[in-house]
């Protein structure tokens, strides 16, 4: 289990030299670095809210983790579908959704979200160790699209790489490893960006273009 810290005083502590080398890591251009700093401190608080939350996971058997894994596959297969849905058939979607309790967008949000849980392979089916990692890189990767900047990760090394090993000593210890798993990180990279292409199609849709 993790050092208990108070999230709040701890991401108002942070040493914004180190966040404006992360910045630089990210190749993210000196206009937008200020607005990236901002959205990295938002980034460490989120990752510490979510590493507070997987340490009050109940444990789970082999039954509940072949069953989450089977709900994470049915959300990626739903998401792909109305990614890809035609501006008629989101017409009729917007109308046949209208008045209801859950909008599209909603939906849409909460297919996200199950997209991301991770489950740990593991006897003990506690969540994947890496889980406020990868997020964490995930976050990373959004910051640099936002601000104009490069997440770049390829045979262990790139941007993205360097931003994780400069935050290592400004965050609790258990959050990035010494030994980066660089596997994981590149696939949720790949994941991630087919996520955000299909929120920006979504958006594409939403304002009537195709």
């Amino acid at each position: 289990m993790g050092e208990h810290i108070n999230i709040d005083d701890f991401v108002d502590a942070l040493d914004p030299e180190i966040l404006r080398e992360v910045t630089a890591a990210l190749d993210i251009p000196s206009e937008n670095q200020d607005r990236a700093i901002f959205r990295i401190g938002q980034a460490v608080r989120a990752c510490l809210q979510l590493r507070e939350r997987l340490e009050r996971y109940p444990p789970t058997t082999k039954k509940d983790r072949k069953e989450l894994e089977r709900i994470v596959a049915t959300a990626r297969k739903l998401s792909t579908l109305l990614s890809n849905r035609s501006k008629a058939v989101n017409g009729i979607l917007e109308i046949e959704w209208l008045g209801q309790t859950i909008s599209p967008n909603d939906l849409f949000s909460a297919l996200d979200a199950l997209e991301d849980i991770n489950i740990d392979p593991g006897k003990d089916g506690r969540p994947m160790e890496y889980q406020t990692l990868l997020q964490l890189a995930r976050w990373l990767e959004g910051i640099a699209a936002e601000c104009g900047g490069t997440a770049s990760i390829k045979d262990a090394k790139g941007r993205l790489i360097d931003a994780l090993n400069i935050l290592r000593d400004a965050l609790p210890g258990d959050i990035i490893p010494d030994e980066l798993p660089y596997s994981s990180l590149e696939r949720t990279k790949i994941e991630h960006s087919r996520i955000r292409q299909q929120v920006d199609r979504r958006k594409t849709l939403k304002t009537g273009e195709l």
